[in-house]
């Protein structure tokens, strides 16, 4: 008995236009920035505190599932998926290629957080039915959280009295000025 043919998919990393594709068992981003635009920077959140990941030339990281993830400029909030994400960052000439992977089968329950960047405490959470609608859909929901999020009093920490930078979703071409604002200092 043979394996059926699976049909290869083209993925140029770092040259997509910014747009998720579904690629057999998973999602995939990719996108050319030019190099003096802001780093796209992974931060984790663990017990022990924030980490950032090392900024180097080339970088391939694994966010574990379960993890909470920022990708500062990327998108403004704290994204908690059942499925392992890969990130890559690759400088090329004057350009700089980023990709992200996520495997499908494993999506479940996508979570949306805002922390507190002084003292941590949790300022909003929401959930997202990822394994129902797909992750491109829940990247676009999140600019819907965003603007729900910068609308209410939940920018204003309940503990310091912080108020968080504005929130941003996935996509900047849909920015209002306030998430372009929040975009660059985040």
């Amino acid at each position: 008995m043979t394996t059926p043919y699976q049909p290869a998919y083209d993925i140029y990393v770092g040259e997509g236009d910014g747009e998720w594709q579904v690629a057999s068992r998973y999602t995939i981003w990719t996108r050319k920035y030019d190099l003096a635009q802001p780093a796209l920077s992974v931060l984790e959140r663990h017990a022990e505190g924030v980490a950032r990941v090392p900024e180097a030339e080339r970088v391939m990281h694994r966010t574990a599932a379960g993890t909470p993830y920022h990708i500062e400029h990327l998108f403004g909030l704290w994204h908690t998926t059942a499925a392992d994400t890969v990130f890559l960052r690759a400088e090329m000439d004057a350009s700089v290629l980023y990709t992200l992977i996520v495997a499908t089968t494993k999506l479940g329950t996508e979570t949306i957080a805002w922390y507190c960047p002084k003292c941590g405490n949790v300022l909003h959470s929401s959930d997202f039915q990822g394994r129902r609608y797909g992750l491109p859909a829940f990247w676009k929901h999140t600019t819907e959280q965003a603007r729900a999020f910068n609308a209410s009093g939940a920018r204003t920490c309940t503990s310091c009295g912080h108020e968080h930078p504005p929130a941003y979703g996935f996509d900047d071409k849909l920015d209002t000025s306030e998430e372009r604002a929040g975009r660059g200092q985040w």
